[in-house]
This record gives structure tokens, sequence and C-alpha cells, in this order.
């Protein structure tokens, strides 16, 4: 196994190695938790919200372990990653924490906070409460400082997004918007409505991380990775819908999500060999993946203008690419 190998094999076991950390000091604590709680079947519990579920078992460890990842596979070796100077992104990172301290702190203080398993009164934090409050402050210090390295790696001249850090990215992309996707479930449904929560959550990050691209990127790659956020963030809030409201998903749906995601996975394998292939990917994998994306939200009930505006972004975006 020649050097570049054995080290694209080390970061990967670091990806894994960290998600799984992530994954147990998360999801599989709070579990822990709950399993030895007094349930009280009267207030929401641990399985009543798809963030705390799906989203702190799924997307948040992948999303740091693709992070870790992307920033590793721009350097030959960890020394190399390790030298370079954080002090920005720990200096973020930290600011960011303190936002998610702030935060938890206004659900301790609030006279109006919805009462759940963790906080079944005003002003009190259950054990599990507790641990979630310094979970919920840690992970927006990790997420913070990790968007912070990969700003500043995109932003360097010097240093050029490979083929696997372009896969990491999709990966970063599809996790952090699916778990926003599961937020807007949570939280967004039940006051503004379900079309208008799907909207402003998809169009909203959209905006921002198109920000994030283009702020940062030097390297003329910008279409391509607003590419990879546009298709992502397609598929992941299909993907999402799809779980809230899976008991009207037919199977043609998700057979259009199958063909759209095989498509593209093979168009990721030949993109760098064969540039008919990749125009045959823009003629039917972006389509397929709008069409599952388009025919969930119909399904649910979303009306015709949603449909319209998404197709006329589409519209734009390929002619730009």
């Amino acid at each position: 196994m020649n050097q570049d190998k054995y080290w694209k094999r080390t970061v990967i076991i670091c990806g894994i190695g960290l998600s799984l950390f992530i994954f147990f000091v998360g999801f599989f604590a709070m579990f822990i938790f709950w399993l030895n709680d007094v349930q009280n079947p009267d207030i929401p519990g641990f399985f009543y919200y798809k963030a705390a579920t799906y989203g702190d078992g799924i997307c948040l460890p992948l999303l740091v372990g693709c992070m870790s990842m992307y920033l590793l596979l721009g350097y030959d070796n960890m020394k190399e990653y390790i030298s370079r100077s954080k002090r920005v992104s720990i200096g973020i990172g930290l600011v960011c924490a303190v936002v998610g301290m702030v935060t938890q702190y206004s659900w301790l203080a609030s006279d109006e906070i919805r009462f759940n398993w963790t906080i079944p009164r005003l002003h009190y934090f259950t054990p599990a409460g507790w641990y979630h409050a310094f979970y919920f402050t840690f992970m927006f210090g990790v997420i913070g400082f990790f968007l912070a390295e990969i700003w500043r790696f995109k932003s360097a001249d010097k240093k050029k997004q490979n083929f696997e850090q372009s896969v990491c990215l999709l990966g970063v992309f599809a996790f952090g918007t699916g778990y926003m996707y599961l937020h807007a479930i949570d939280d967004w449904v039940q006051v503004y409505g379900r079309e208008r929560a799907f909207e402003v959550t998809f169009i909203g990050m959209l905006l921002v991380l198109s920000a994030f691209i283009i702020t940062a990127d030097r390297n003329q790659r910008v279409w391509e990775d607003l590419k990879i956020l546009f298709l992502s963030s397609c598929v992941t809030s299909g993907v999402v819908i799809s779980i809230e409201a899976y008991k009207n998903i037919k199977l043609l749906y998700l057979l259009i999500a199958v063909v759209g995601m095989l498509l593209f996975s093979l168009w990721l394998r030949h993109k760098l060999r064969k540039i008919l292939h990749k125009n045959w990917y823009y003629m039917v994998s972006i389509p397929a993946a709008f069409l599952m994306y388009l025919m969930l939200l119909s399904n649910y009930g979303i009306e015709i203008k949603s449909v319209v505006t998404i197709l006329g972004i589409t519209f734009l975006l390929q002619k730009c690419i």
C-alpha cells in the first residue's frame, strides 16, 4: 500500500472514529437517560423529537465525520494539519459555544417554554436536561470550529479541493441541511405550517450555504460546489419529508429516489474520466432527484407554486453551470 492510500485509509478511520464518538456522547447518552427516566406520557419524550433521534443519531455524527475527513484529505499527513495555525477557528468555535450556552439559558429562563421530558416544568432541567445543555453547547462549538476550518481551507490560495473532498462536502451539506429539516419538523411546522416551514428552511439553508461557498471558494470551484449543495439539499429534503409522512409515501416516489441516487453515484465514480457521462448525469440524475423532491412535496400537500419556483431555480442553475 502506497503512502497516499495509507493516508486516505487513516483519514477514513479518523472520520468513523469521530462520528462514533459524537454518536455515543449524543444520541446514545441521551437514550440511556431516557431508559432510566420516570417517563411521563403527558409530555413529549425522547422519541417524539426527530432532531433528537434521527438528527443526533445520524446527521450530527456523520456531519462531524465528513467535516473532519474533508479537512484531513487536504493534507499529506496529520502532522501537516496539526502544525497549521487554528487560533481563528478556535476563537469562532468558542463564540459558537457561547451562543449555544446562551440558547440553553434562554430555555431555562423562559416562561413560555414547551415542556418535555428534559424540561418538565418552568425553570427546571432534569439531569438529562443538564447533560443535553452541555452537549448542545459542545456541538455548537465543534461545528463552528470545523466550519471555520473548512472556510479557511477553501479560501487558501495554495490549497485546492480534491475529488475525495468533494464527496465529503456532499456529506457535509446533506447531513447539515438534513438536521435543519428535522428541526423544522419538531419546532416550526406547528407554528408556521407545513409548507411555510419547509420552504423557509430549504431556501434559507441554500442561501446561507451558498454564501459560505461564494465567500470562501477562490479556486474556480464555485459552480461545482453550488451544484453539490443544490442536489444534496433536494435529495435530503425529500428523504426527511418521507420520514415525517412515511405513511403517505408511494413506492413510485421511493423508486425515483433510488434511481436518482444510483445515477448520482455513477457520476461521482466516472466524472473525472467521461465528459459524456457527466452530460448524461445532468440530463437524468438532477431531474430524477427533483421529481422525487417535488412529488414528495405535492403528495404532502404543498402547493404548485413551490414546484414552479424550484423548477425555475433549477433551470437558471443549469444554465449557469
